[in-house]
């Protein structure tokens, strides 16, 4: 399969071939005068006589949280994490005793990659956990460490 795109650009015309394509959705800015295409293999986008490609890895067979960075951290951390289907979850912090500190993200979401910040700032020093709920597939969870 393959992806053909003529796109105007100020100073002529862009051909861009892209291979192995199963599905691709295209935007243009005008104020900034860029193409992007979502693609089933990754982001590219070109414009301003540039092409920039930012390859997407594919979405993981099982639900994931990865590594919280910075950590430790000073008032915010970003949590990324990865749902492997269609499903509901929940990204929670909470303190080593089990009591919720906050709910970050709650809900029914598309398979695909997500990416949450807490703001910790008003909290003193500690340690909380992250934890990842996927009902009926998995609970991970990961220590923070909250300096100061």
């Amino acid at each position: 399969t393959f992806v053909t795109a003529n796109m105007r650009r100020p100073n002529g015309l862009l051909t861009l071939t892209i291979t192995g394509v199963t599905k691709a959705d295209w935007t243009y800015d005008e104020e900034n005068s860029v193409t992007t295409a979502s693609l089933g293999v990754g982001d590219y986008a070109a414009g301003n006589g540039d092409l920039v490609l930012n390859p997407v890895a594919p979405i993981p067979e099982v639900a994931m949280l990865n590594p919280a960075y910075p950590n430790p951290f000073n008032a915010t951390v970003r949590l990324n994490f990865s749902l492997p289907d269609d499903s509901y979850y929940r990204l929670q912090i909470t303190d080593l005793s089990g009591r919720e500190v906050t709910t970050l993200g709650e809900g029914w979401a598309t398979a695909g990659r997500y990416s949450r910040v807490w703001d910790a700032s008003g909290l003193p020093v500690g340690t909380f956990i992250a934890r990842l709920d996927v009902p009926g597939s998995t609970t991970l969870c990961q220590k923070l460490i909250l300096i100061k």
